[in-house]
């Protein structure tokens, strides 16, 4: 029992995970379309963007599910930031005459 627990003690597992374009065999890809190798490049740039573009539509849902949670309306941290700014200012003003 000893034995298999310094086993599993000492057993390392490399897991390569692609997603995405990463996942994607270009190779196929062109061989199956007959593409050369600059539409070949062109081609995953494009799904490059179009994962990015898909991210940031997600975060952006999701931010916006955050808002719905949290029930604060959007312009109140901006309205904190212009009264704490001028206070800032005057106390440092003030430690500065000191």
């Amino acid at each position: 029992m000893r034995a298999d627990l310094d086993t599993a003690h000492r057993t390392r597992i490399k897991l390569d995970w692609k997603t995405g374009v990463a996942a994607t065999d270009w190779n196929a890809v062109a061989k199956k379309e007959h593409l050369d190798q600059l539409t070949v490049e062109l081609r995953k740039l494009e799904d490059n963007i179009r994962e990015v573009y898909m991210e940031m539509l997600q975060l952006q849902n999701r931010e916006q599910e955050m808002r719905d949670i949290s029930g604060e309306p959007p312009g109140l941290p901006h309205a904190c930031c212009r009264f704490s700014a001028p206070r800032c200012a005057h106390v440092a003003s003030l430690t500065r005459c000191r």
